[in-house]
Parts: C-alpha cells; sequence; structure tokens
C-alpha cells in the first residue's frame, strides 16, 4: 500500500481524486445551505483537480498547451478562494478589484512562462521565472487566511483553524515550490500540497457542520 502513495504518478492521480472528492462534498453542502464561501471553496477544488488532470497529461504528452492549462487552472482555483471571500467581505477587495487584477497578472505570467520562454513551464530550464506566479498565487492564498481567521471569531472552532491552517500551507508552499522544483524534490510539492489542501476542506467541512 506504501509503494502505491511513493510512486509519483499514482500519488498524482490519488491527489487529483481527494480533490474532486472534496468539491462533490463541499457543493453538497452547498446546495444544501446555499453558502456563498461554500460554493466558491467547492469550486476552488473542482479547479484544482483540473489542474491536476492537466498537469499530468501535460507530463505524459509533453504538450505545450496543458502546461499553459495547469497553471491557468492553478490560478483559477486560488482566485476561487479570494473571491468567496470578497463576496463576503465587501471591502477594499471589491473595491480596487483585486481579483481581477490578480487574476490578470496570473494569466500574464502564465503565459509568459509557455509561449515566451524556451522549455516547458515546469522544466529545468525555467523553473525561476515560474517563482512571480507562484508568488502572486501564495499571496491569494494568505490574503484569504488573513479574512477567513476572521469566521466565528465569537466562536472559534477546530474547524475553523484547519481551514485557515490549510490556506496558509498552500500560502506558504507558494513561495518555496520553485525551489523545491529546482532540487528535484516535486513529489515533495505534491505530497504538501494534497496535504494542506485537504486541512483547508475537511477544516470547512467540519466548520458547515458545526452550524
Amino acid at each position: 500500500m506504501l509503494e502505491l502513495f511513493l510512486n509519483s504518478e499514482n500519488a498524482s492521480w490519488i491527489s487529483v481524486a481527494i480533490r474532486l472528492i472534496f468539491a462533490l462534498l463541499i457543493f453538497l453542502i452547498y446546495f444544501k445551505n446555499r453558502d456563498k464561501l461554500s460554493f466558491y471553496f467547492a469550486l476552488f477544488f473542482l479547479f484544482f483537480g483540473i489542474e491536476g488532470i492537466m498537469r499530468n497529461f501535460a507530463f505524459a504528452t509533453g504538450i505545450r498547451h496543458l502546461y499553459f492549462a495547469d497553471l491557468i487552472f492553478f490560478g483559477i482555483s486560488a482566485l476561487m478562494v479570494l473571491q468567496g471571500v470578497e463576496e463576503v467581505w465587501d471591502d477594499w477587495l471589491k473595491k480596487y478589484y483585486v481579483v481581477y487584477a490578480a487574476g490578470t497578472a496570473l494569466v500574464l505570467l502564465a503565459a509568459y512562462n509557455t509561449y515566451f520562454i524556451a522549455g516547458l513551464p515546469i522544466g529545468a530550464s525555467n523553473q525561476l521565472s515560474l517563482f512571480p506566479f507562484y508568488a502572486v498565487s501564495g499571496i491569494i492564498f494568505l490574503l484569504s487566511a488573513y479574512y477567513l481567521n476572521f469566521i466565528d471569531a465569537k466562536d472559534p472552532h477546530p474547524g475553523d483553524t484547519l481551514t485557515v491552517g490549510g490556506l496558509v500551507l498552500l500560502g506558504i508552499l507558494n513561495f518555496i515550490v520553485v525551489p523545491l522544483l529546482s532540487a528535484g524534490l516535486a513529489n515533495i510539492v505534491l505530497y504538501a500540497s494534497t496535504i494542506s489542501s485537504s486541512l483547508f476542506g475537511l477544516g470547512w467541512l467540519l466548520h458547515i457542520y458545526k452550524k
């Protein structure tokens, strides 16, 4: 059983399955209570799962457009979390079109890394150029975690801590993903992202169950 998880190809598909399962569970919650955050968090896991599929096929085929799709779906998944936060906390995020600005930056950075630099985006030749893309994504996760930290502040719950903690870990991971990839530690990135996103999803399920 352990070998199943240690095999990088198997682990990548298991990670995709976990993401899609969380998407399904949170969507079911949304259809029951119409909670805005649940809707956007379900979209996060859905697009995060699609990102994993795109990445797996990109590795298998080497098709450049699939690498672009991989980056785009990852960026969209991060933006879904921030969009959910914006829907609940109507302040400077909406006033200054933060989601649109971040989305534009991510698309431009993804296109630059895919089509304007020699080599594939996740290849050794240009991994350092991906740092701005992942840095923007990391800021999105950390900013979202900051706002979610105030959920039910007067009535804290372990689920809230897991939700915020998972996002914080995802944010931090985005800032160190390039050095890890450059060091040949892609499996560590995969396991860390799976654990972090699972903590986020599990925390949110517990938060909703508390209600």
